[in-house]
């Protein structure tokens, strides 16, 4: 069903970016350095949470959705929230 394989999808996903997990204090300084060099960031993250949540998918991490709108904002630095949210979104998709 779409809900396994969503879940499948965002597992793997997890999996590639577990090596930013040891650099934990490291990746939380980017992420702040992030947050306060971009106001659309934190908004961004709190929309894309509550989506998570909408689409039952609360269970996953804050860091790991830190990281992934981290990711999106890192490749395309989107300038709206609606334009992160839909780029974050698509990221999670693939």
């Amino acid at each position: 069903s779409l809900g396994n394989w969503i879940c499948i999808s965002m597992i793997e996903k997890a999996k590639e970016l577990g090596h930013l997990y040891n650099e934990r204090p490291l990746l939380h300084a980017k992420l702040h350095s992030l947050a306060t060099s971009n106001v659309v960031f934190g908004p961004t993250v709190r929309m894309v949470k509550r989506w998570l949540s909408a689409q039952m998918f609360s269970f996953i991490p804050d860091d790991l959705v830190e990281t992934i709108c981290g990711i999106v904002f890192a490749k395309q630095n989107p300038n709206s929230v609606l334009s992160a949210f839909y780029q974050c979104v698509k990221y999670l998709s693939m």
